[in-house]
């Protein structure tokens, strides 16, 4: 399994507060602490820091300005160490001085969210993420946007300092060599050698919840933590799900998933949900090849009959039209089109069928969903096949957009083996 020092892009993301060590104390953790208890060295290609106003300007001062991040390069030969990126934290577009205010804390969390996002979005990239710096609440946003947005080579650390060195403004990281330092001990202070300092790197385990959550979350991560957070309430919470046919799309607690390019696929959820609606049931067989022959034929064929009626009203057809004049058009009989005819022609088939049902029409269809309509006459009903593969193309769109728990809530694959079937009682059905 490919291990986060072995990617290509290594990211080493730190929370920070007004204690800038941390920085340093963290790579060496995870370069010179690790190389010296025979480990993998993870050596970061970017160093991301989130902070105040404030605290980067103090991060700036200590590390550039005073060169304690130079210093620790050329102390361990950390060639090439990259320069730092700072990202501050901003509110309504403007640096923030300090976080003080519950909007404060909200623009952290919202800043946080959208960088680890982002970092995240490249599956080139191993994110190593410190909490040991920054206020408390810094530090629970930044632990949960990494289980929202963290994959399995993406790493989240705190660091552990000796007593007396820990927060000490004189200790950026264990030197090679002797190296005096003043610590504070009670209410006084006393001499002792930097050198003699440990500095550890606790992994912290936390549970990846990026494939379970759906993706537009994670692709819309730049509306902030707050509003994932109540989308996914939303989500968790009894719904009511919506097919507009006007719009070709579903809304689910007033999202919308746009199926105008997805044709089929709306049609296979308007049978189902049409069918809920109507029996409360909204079950159908799926066929397989453990039915036998007579059973297969007549489950090919009200699946089809059902499904090839939806078509045709999400293509744009009055429900009244079909009802009235199709029923016999769609048996799917051989006798009525000459099935078994080498010379069949399968979009003159779909044109006979349609020429006259489309006059009473806004528009026809055009010549791929004739060809479309044709080829399902001539298979003479929902074969195993396209059963199968519009299904699964359904859950996928239902899945990215609304998330898992929602698509299996829906559109149950073990529940109702050998079906095909809307789990949702009717009352949270609408078609409009």
């Amino acid at each position: 399994m490919k291990q986060p020092e072995d990617y290509k892009n290594r990211v080493l993301l730190v929370s920070l507060g007004t204690s800038p060590q941390i920085i340093t104390e963290v790579i060496y953790a995870l370069t010179v602490g690790r190389e010296k208890k025979g480990e993998s060295v993870f050596l970061p290609s970017a160093v991301v820091v989130v902070s105040t106003k404030s605290g980067i300007a103090k991060a700036r001062n200590e590390l550039e300005d005073k060169g304690h991040y130079q210093r620790f390069m050329d102390d361990y030969t950390l060639y090439p160490l990259p320069k730092i990126q700072y990202k501050t934290i901003e509110k309504d577009g403007l640096p923030l001085e300090d976080i003080r205010t519950t909007e404060d804390n909200e623009a952290a969390a919202d800043t946080i969210t959208r960088i680890i996002a982002e970092i995240t979005s490249d599956a080139d990239t191993a994110l190593h993420i410190s909490l040991a710096g920054g206020r408390k609440t810094q530090g629970y946003y930044t632990g949960f946007a990494a289980s929202l947005f963290c994959r399995s080579q993406d790493r989240l650390s705190h660091v552990l300092v000796t007593e007396g060195f820990e927060g000490n403004a004189g200790f950026f990281y264990t030197p090679p060599k002797h190296q005096a330092i003043s610590i504070q001990r009670g209410a006084g202070e006393y001499q002792a050698n930097a050198a003699d300092a440990d500095i550890e790197l606790a992994d912290l385990p936390f549970v990846s919840l990026r494939k379970t959550i759906p993706e537009r979350y994670l692709r819309d991560a730049k509306e902030g933590l707050s509003a994932i957070i109540a989308k996914i309430k939303l989500a968790e919470s009894s719904y009511l799900l919506t097919l507009n046919l006007d719009k070709k799309s579903i809304y689910l607690g007033g999202h919308e998933l746009d199926l105008s390019n997805n044709m089929r696929e709306l049609a296979f959820l308007y049978m189902l949900l049409s069918k809920k609606i109507s029996d409360g049931e909204g079950v159908f067989l799926r066929p397989n090849d453990k039915m036998k022959r007579r059973e297969f034929d007549e489950a090919k064929r009200v699946n089809g009959v059902a499904y090839l009626k939806s078509y045709l009203i999400c293509l744009g057809m009055k429900p009244a039209i079909i009802e009235r004049d199709i029923p016999n058009t769609l048996s799917f009989d051989s006798d009525d089109y000459e099935l078994e005819s080498n010379n069949f022609d399968e979009y003159k088939v779909a044109e006979v069928m349609l020429e006259n049902l489309f006059n009473s029409s806004p528009s026809a269809p055009d010549v791929s969903e004739l060809t479309f309509i044709g080829k399902f006459i001539s298979d003479r009903g929902m074969n195993e096949k396209f059963s199968d593969e519009v299904a699964s193309k359904v859950r996928k769109l239902i899945v990215y957009e609304f998330g898992k728990s929602i698509s299996d809530d829906l559109l149950p694959t073990k529940r109702r083996a050998g079906r095909f079937a809307i789990a949702l009682d009717s009352e949270r059905l609408l078609i409009e």
